[in-house]
């Protein structure tokens, strides 16, 4: 498995600015994402820039052994105003202000790239 969810906005449509759908995908009562032993997972939702993923209840999140992992998702800035830290291979990490991309960048795929 490569990705979770794989989505393009618009995807095969030649359409004008003011005719452009925006989505928006808001899982607003999960609570727990947990991702283990996904060896090929490069990321939850990369499917473009303009389709931005909201977890206003996350609390936990669980990232064990998904090296390949190297975005998140798409667009994540403000997503998970609940969630403090990400349990990454055992270990509790606090996101210090980061967004869920940036956390992954920062201690998954910059780690594994060194």
């Amino acid at each position: 498995m490569e990705e979770i969810v794989a989505a393009k906005q618009n995807e095969g449509h030649e359409e004008e600015e003011e005719e452009r759908v925006d989505y928006k995908m808001v899982f607003k009562s999960l609570k727990e994402i947990r991702l283990i032993r996904l060896p090929n997972l490069s990321g939850f939702c990369t499917g473009g820039d303009d389709f931005p993923f909201e977890w206003p209840s996350l609390e936990f999140l669980k990232l064990t052994e998904c090296p390949k992992m190297k975005t998140f998702a798409a667009t994540t800035s403000g997503g998970t105003p609940k969630l403090k830290e990400v349990e990454l291979d055992r270990s509790e990490t606090p996101l210090q202000g980061m967004d869920l991309n940036q956390f992954v960048q920062t201690h998954i795929y910059h780690f594994k790239a060194t």
